[in-house]
């Protein structure tokens, strides 16, 4: 559904999608200035160990990239996993700004 919805809000799908429920996410969608990842090793110029998130977005134009990584923590875990989340793809997401 992330994918999907993503997808449409930056123009890389139309509107007329079927149900998220049947979507199948391509891994990579691209369009003049945004490509999306989705379920893919991000290949960059250092060996990163973490370099596998759910999505990336890349905004070629304004030379920005949004990494999204899905996880359902319990309602007291929730600010340990966005820290472990951050730290682990700390590395990618400079490697990524380069």
């Amino acid at each position: 559904m992330i994918h999907q919805q993503t997808a449409i809000k930056y123009r890389l799908l139309y509107r007329n999608q079927p149900p998220y429920c049947r979507h199948q996410p391509e891994q990579v969608l691209e369009s003049a200035n945004k490509i999306l990842n989705w379920n893919r090793s991000i290949v960059t110029d250092k060996i990163v160990e973490f370099n596998r998130t759910n999505t990336v977005l890349t905004d070629r134009e304004n030379n920005t990239a949004l990494v999204i990584d899905i996880t359902v923590p319990l309602t007291y875990n929730v600010p340990k996993t966005e820290a472990v989340k951050i730290t682990k793809y700390e590395k990618l997401a400079l490697e990524i700004k380069k």
